[in-house]
């Protein structure tokens, strides 16, 4: 599966963000009609085994409305409608109420809401005093309009320190489901500012307690908690191991369209590669260089796995604490950049 990102744009720059997002300028109208007519003969030709979505966030573009009508009536079919948002635009928008009709319409109706902590801490990693309390008010509004709200609690330090507030949030709010979250590490300066909360495997047991307590499926989390921790990923690395973690690396390619619709191969805060400008490119070209991109779902542009010797990882030194991630790739990355602080310097 090959995977496209259209930038639009982010009105938060939350300190976790694995894809660098932030305040940036939106790709034009007129650049994403391009994009889109240009791309069409390209996802016909993959038959469904290439998609694309729109981030960071499309409700901060102005024209978001006729950016979704556009990308309804022309690739359907390819695109991945992944719902998340802060609430921030949308909430202040004069067109919002027709924008869910239209995701109703084309069987989208649904939305992430992301809660780091209570006010004080979520506004903190989320650069933006409005954050928490506008996260409310879209919940409720969401919900009064036909979306199912979907939440999501990132752990971290000041997650586990609010638990009483997110006890108290989930009786204030409507959802229809709602799930904890591990945060993933990508190396950048950003992600390695978030290490210091980043929830170490010793802290989790007040996590479970709270889950346990309230009859909350903390399956998933245990397993994850007990496979991906420092100390359990350091203790494991063999040559076994890592041949099977390799050979796991998820089949798929991640691309980037830029606001000039320069087309990179890479995800869209680990852009790893230029390889030319849709509007100078043919419709071959593009397919091409999809159809030979290897899949770079362990890649980052600072870091390659894979490029990397077993010895070298096998060598790799621990931290002072034993934090936990979702994955196997997390944790290598943040030990390489904390082995070597000179990689990350530039981001």
């Amino acid at each position: 599966m090959r995977k496209i990102i259209l930038v639009a744009g982010c009105n938060t720059s939350c300190q976790h963000c694995y894809v660098n997002g932030g305040y940036e300028k939106s790709m034009s109208f007129e650049n994403y009609q391009k994009c889109i007519q240009i791309l069409k003969p390209v996802f016909e030709k993959l038959n469904k085994t290439c998609s694309f979505t729109l981030d960071n966030e499309v409700y901060n573009h102005p024209q978001a409305l006729e950016i979704l009508q556009l990308t309804h009536q022309m690739v359907h079919d390819y695109y991945f409608h992944h719902g998340s948002t802060t609430g921030i635009a949308l909430m202040n928008r004069k067109d919002k109420d027709d924008i869910l009709s239209l995701l109703i319409k084309y069987d989208t109706p649904y939305a992430g809401l992301t809660f780091h902590g209570g006010k004080k801490h979520h506004n903190e990693i989320v650069h933006n005093e409005q954050g928490f309390d506008t996260l409310k008010d879209t919940a409720i509004y969401l919900h009064e309009k036909g979306i199912k709200v979907f939440l999501s609690f990132m752990i971290s330090q000041y997650l586990i320190n609010d638990l009483a507030a997110i006890d108290q949030l989930l009786h204030e709010i409507p959802y229809d489901s709602f799930y904890f979250v591990i945060p993933n590490f990508m190396p950048t300066t950003r992600m390695m500012k978030y290490q210091k909360i980043r929830l170490t495997y010793e802290d989790y047991s007040i996590l479970f307690d709270f889950m346990d307590q309230r009859h909350i499926d903390s399956a998933q989390i245990k397993q994850q908690v007990a496979s991906f921790n420092e100390k359990n990923i350091l203790a494991s690395l063999n040559e076994d191991y890592l041949k099977k973690f390799f050979a796991n690396e998820p089949k798929q390619a991640f691309f980037k369209v830029d606001q000039q619709l320069n087309f990179y191969y890479g995800n869209t805060g680990a852009v790893s590669q230029r390889i030319g400008n849709l509007k100078e490119m043919t419709s071959e070209e593009i397919l091409d260089a999809i159809l030979q991109a290897k899949p770079n779902y362990y890649d980052s542009s600072l870091i390659h796995l894979r490029n990397y010797s077993h010895d070298q990882l096998f060598h790799l030194p621990p931290s002072d604490k034993n934090y936990v991630y979702p994955d196997i790739a997390s944790c290598l990355y943040y030990l390489i950049l904390k082995q070597n602080p000179v990689i990350g310097e530039n981001q």
